[in-house]
């Protein structure tokens, strides 16, 4: 016996087993029969269908076992023409059946077999549908045995004719393309009349169809439409009805695209990665494989720039921080465009160099195909954006410091330095410090930003050499000195002495709670506060011919040295307030002053002296000074350095 498999209908000419069974239209038996197997479908039927090649065939259909077989079916003409077709229902899911196939009135011919039995092509659904590479080959397809889905569309020529379809789809890179699905090599089963094929936009189960073409058996035949939008698109072969059976066919299909030839190539950078201040970097694509836009004056590749974060706000206008969608980058919200040629002509191409920025934001960066380089130009009709990397520009790593005495008697000096910026800036990380000047003593290797570390046992002459690296790996090697000790470790016996302060008030003010840059003594409005310095010594070095008619107004001739307090802007890094850029050249005599915050103070400075001061905050210090005549004194007359200071800050 010969088994019949689909899709590949066997042929056969007339001459099977011996016959074991009567004819059953004209109670003949006839010796000249062709025997074959087939599978129940799920529903519990079989179609058997007997095409002419030659003769007349006739069709039996039976279930039970070869030599106990059980008549189910059978037909002599119900196909087109002389064509046999026969339909047995009621039967087991799954199970053999046997079928008859012989010419009628005891002739002999050729004829082809196929039943709705085996298995389905692999693109019987939309959702597993085939993809065709485009202009590449054709390739070979069938509809044998395939069945409708739910979803599935009319039949675009044929609606509510749907019959046995297979899907295939093809992805247009970029729009406007004009594309041709190509059909070939249409070869059907028996009279079956051909395809018709329906090329569709949108998604499985949601399609609108596009162009519709029926290819009959024999012919050839194509489809083309313009695509408008890039994207993936369908295409829906069915077979054709008209001759009123379902038509198997094989057939070849293939895609031609002709378009928009722009490709940004694969985008090779890692996918996260910092740059850091004032650091130019490269970037590639992949092989350095790309496709110019074929449009506009100048076209290239450039590297667009789309905002993810924004912890420094560099963009306070951007509240939106999505990827590129692919589509034109200008309808994206936090796009802000490319590196240019105008400014930046290493910035394009690949391998391209893009400069840093150090603002602190993080950007999705992907190669574009620009129509125009020189102003960064994108046009919607040919255009193309690669896969993109996340770049953080690390601000710069700033440093600020103060010099003050160390150890008088040796003497040495210390530093106090304050870091911001970097990665701490935007993440409240840590610097890391390391001393590789070797010189002075590191109070702590680690600060978090604008924090402030103090360098100690800095010797005479002595220079600093710290490097700062935050987490990102960028780093700031600062570097003061020589320092002279001297200048601010005065020799003289000059001493400021200690400041004991008394609060006063019903405000909220604490008492001494606080006398260093990092912890301001803060005096709540109403309250006061008492400064009184004792333990000072004052200077015994004066020339009296130097200091007579210094400061300016006048003086006397003798010398007459004070404790005074000097008002300065900021946190000194002088050992001399007058040599301080921040001093402000007002002071007050000691050793007793008291400060009462009834919002006159401030402003009587700023009226009667015109200071200004940042965020209400004064610093004061208490220190020597050579000589005082009136209102008028001077800190260090006769440059003999004979002076000392301590610094309190009153905010």
């Amino acid at each position: 016996m010969s088994t019949h498999t689909v899709p590949n209908p066997v042929v056969s000419n007339g001459t099977g087993c011996f016959s074991v069974g009567s004819d059953i239209t004209a109670g003949t038996i006839y010796d000249y029969e062709g025997w074959f197997t087939s599978t129940v479908a799920a529903d519990g039927t079989v179609d058997v269908y007997a095409a002419i090649i030659t003769g007349d065939p006739v069709v039996g259909i039976y279930s039970g076992t070869c030599g106990a077989l059980v008549f189910r079916a059978c037909d002599d003409d119900s196909g087109t023409g002389l064509d046999a077709h026969s339909t047995a229902s009621g039967l087991t899911p799954g199970a053999t059946v046997w079928i008859r196939v012989w010419d009628y009135n005891g002739g002999t011919g050729q004829y082809q077999v196929t039943t709705n039995g085996g298995t389905p092509p692999v693109n019987n659904l939309c959702a597993s549908a085939t993809g065709l590479t485009a202009n590449a080959a054709p390739i070979a397809g069938t509809n044998y045995c395939a069945t409708v889905s739910a979803g599935d569309p009319a039949d675009c020529m044929e609606a509510g004719n749907t019959t046995n379809n297979v899907w295939y789809s093809f992805v247009v890179p970029t729009a406007p393309s004009t594309v041709t699905v190509n059909y070939s090599g249409v070869s059907c089963f028996g009279s079956g009349a051909g395809i018709t094929a329906g090329v569709y936009s949108g998604s499985c189960g949601s399609f609108a169809n596009l162009v519709c073409r029926g290819v009959s058996d024999g012919s050839t035949g194509s489809s083309t439409f313009t695509a408008v939008t890039a994207g993936t698109y369908y295409v829906m072969i069915d077979g054709d009805f008209s001759g009123g059976a379902t038509s198997l066919c094989n057939f070849n299909i293939d895609v031609d695209i002709v378009g928009c030839a722009a490709f940004a190539g694969v985008n090779n950078e890692p996918a996260t990665q910092n740059i850091c201040a004032n650091t130019n970097y490269t970037v590639t694509v992949a092989g350095n494989t790309y496709t110019n836009t074929n449009v506009g004056a100048n076209p290239c590749l450039g590297w667009g720039f789309w905002v993810k974060s924004d912890p420094l706000g560099a963009f306070p206008a951007i509240t939106t921080y999505n990827p590129p969608t692919g589509g034109m980058p200008t309808s994206d919200a936090n796009y802000i465009g490319v590196f240019t040629s105008l400014t930046n002509p290493l910035a394009n191409g690949s391998p391209a160099t893009l400069p840093a920025e150090g603002n602190g934001a993080t950007y999705y960066i992907a190669p574009v195909t620009l129509s125009n380089c020189q102003i960064g130009e994108v046009t919607s009709n040919c255009f193309d954006v690669g896969n993109y990397t996340e770049v953080t520009m690390i601000p710069e790593i700033l440093t600020s410091y103060a010099i003050d005495c160390d150890v008088r008697a040796t003497p040495t000096t210390r530093i106090a330095l304050t870091i911001s910026g970097g990665q701490p800036a935007i993440t409240a990380s840590s610097y890391t410090l390391t001393n590789t000047g070797g010189v002075g003593t590191l109070s702590s290797t680690t600060v978090a930003n604008n924090g402030t570390v103090n360098i100690t046992g800095i010797p005479n002459n002595g220079t600093v050499t710290i490097t700062i690296t935050d987490g990102a790996g960028c780093s700031r090697v600062f570097t003061v000195g020589p320092i002279v000790a001297s200048d601010y470790c005065p020799s003289c016996t000059a001493n400021a002495g200690s400041t004991l302060i008394t609060q006063v008030g019903n405000g909220n003010t604490i008492a001494n709670n606080g006398t260093g840059v990092t912890t301001p003594f803060v005096l709540c409005y109403g309250d006061q506060i008492t400064l009184n310095t004792s333990g000072y010594v004052l200077p015994t070095s004066c020339d009296a011919t130097v200091d007579n008619g210094l400061p300016p107004g006048g003086g006397s001739a003798t010398c007459n040295p004070v404790l005074m307090y000097a008002i300065l802007n900021d946190y000194s890094v002088a050992a001399n307030p007058v040599n301080d850029a921040t001093f402000t050249g007002v002071g007050s005599s000691g050793p007793i002053r008291t400060f009462t915050n009834n919002g006159s103070y401030i402003t009587t400075l700023q009226t009667n002296f015109g200071l200004m001061f940042m965020n209400n905050t004064l610093v004061l210090y208490p220190f020597t000074a050579d000589h005082a005549y009136g209102a008028y004194w001077w800190p260090d007359s006769n440059n003999d350095d004979c002076v000392l200071m301590q610094v309190l800050l009153l905010k």
